[in-house]
């Protein structure tokens, strides 16, 4: 067996991970106190989280150009279809 220093403490004697000394006996701090480092443990609790921020309001450009172009080739197509028609029907008399 080797000799050197045992990995238990001997009892009555704290060890590296031991727990701070209790401090005097007393009143709790109260909720919200600095901790032993000087800041609250956190925050005390309060109500219900705020709202969220409305959405900011979009621009509608892009459907108003939308529309427009949509618009513009309902047009085209039909004022195409108007000249096909009459050129067809009128092409379509018989010749004598």
């Amino acid at each position: 067996m080797t000799e050197g220093p045992s990995a238990v403490p001997p009892p009555g004697r704290p060890g590296p991970y031991a727990a701070p000394p209790a401090g005097p006996p007393g009143h709790p701090a109260p909720p919200g106190a600095p901790g032993p480092y000087g800041q609250p443990p956190y925050p005390p609790p309060s109500g219900y989280a705020p709202p969220p921020a409305p959405p900011a309001r979009r621009s509608r450009r892009g459907l108003w150009i939308g529309l427009g172009a949509g618009v513009l080739a309902l047009a085209l197509c039909a004022g195409v279809g108007v000249v096909g028609l009459a050129s067809y029907l009128r092409n379509d008399s018989p010749s004598t």
